[in-house]
């Protein structure tokens, strides 16, 4: 394995295993975090029954894509890393990209419309630290026989 492929396969990892934490602390998540009240303007205690029941499901919605996402790379690593799989990278940069691309955005505009302090920047680098990971893969070679 050269430097640049492990180089790769960390960087991945750190993003997959990041986004099964992110996701499982949104999908547990009982409330908004801070940040969202603060965008909110007011405390989750504020919010009547069904403001926090919307509010609650979104979150929740928002954390399974995150933990779906974080599995899907862990599984599409599998069968980089394993399998030498050619389509793997592809595969990993169709189902990551639309996921840190958004998050980075969405939170930044949070944080822009709202003046919450959003961790839109380490959204950011996740996004960066991902599209690093997938131009360092080293494509498996194809057989031309």
């Amino acid at each position: 394995m050269t430097l640049r492929h492990a180089i790769a396969l960390i960087c991945l990892s750190v993003c997959a295993l990041s986004e099964i934490g992110l996701g499982l602390v949104y999908v547990t998540a009982a409330k908004p975090m801070p940040y969202h009240e603060e965008a909110l303007g007011r405390a989750w205690t504020e919010l009547d029954p069904g403001s926090q029941a919307v509010l609650r499901t979104l979150l929740n919605g928002y954390g399974s894509t995150h933990l779906a996402t974080g599995l899907a790379l862990a599984i599409l690593l599998w069968a980089l890393r394993r399998r030498a799989q050619p389509w793997a990278r592809l595969a990993m940069l169709a189902v990551g990209l639309p996921v840190f691309g958004a998050t980075a955005f969405l939170s930044h505009r949070l944080a822009s419309w709202t003046g919450a302090q959003v961790p839109w920047p380490g959204a950011l680098a996740l996004l960066v630290v991902f599209v690093l990971g997938v131009l360092l893969v080293k494509p498996a070679r194809r057989d031309h026989s």
